[in-house]
């Protein structure tokens, strides 16, 4: 789905803020995976229609073994589209296919657009570092969040 690029432009500028965290759940289906989800508000906090936030953890079962995801989705009619998303992963984990192949963190932009994420807080290692740089790069006020596994 393509996004209106001043639209776009207009929601990572706009300061945002979490609200009704839900708490990390086991995800139903699908074992290994934990997830939370929460509703982002302007900066008067006023709900934006539609838009929510999701992390979704996969319990790794060998050290070192993470997958992180952070996304915000945008509700549209009956679709849910990614808005945007931090994957973190190995460093030397092939994640991302596309031409070129990237390895490691990655971030999905809107209009399909994939970078790799050279921030070196954002690491399997760095629960706290990789959720402050999602906060910090699609400009959601700070959140103290546990680590959750």
């Amino acid at each position: 789905m393509r996004f209106e690029q001043g639209k776009v432009n207009q929601l990572f500028q706009q300061r945002k803020l979490m609200r009704n965290w839900s708490g990390f759940r086991p995800k139903e289906n699908h074992r290994g995976l934990i997830m939370g989800t929460a509703l982002l508000a302007d900066a008067a906090g006023i709900f934006i229609v539609g838009m929510t936030l999701q992390i979704e953890l996969r319990v790794a079962t060998v050290v070192g073994d993470c997958l992180m995801t952070f996304s915000i989705f945008q509700r549209m009619g009956s679709h849910r589209q990614r808005i945007y998303q931090l994957e973190v992963c190995p460093r030397d984990k092939l994640s991302h296919n596309g031409v070129p192949a990237i390895y490691g963190p990655h971030e999905h932009m809107p209009n399909e657009e994939v970078y790799a994420v050279s921030e070196t807080s954002v690491d399997c290692d760095n629960w706290q570092g990789s959720f402050s740089w999602f906060l910090s790069r699609t400009n959601i006020e700070s959140f103290v969040l546990e680590q959750p596994c």
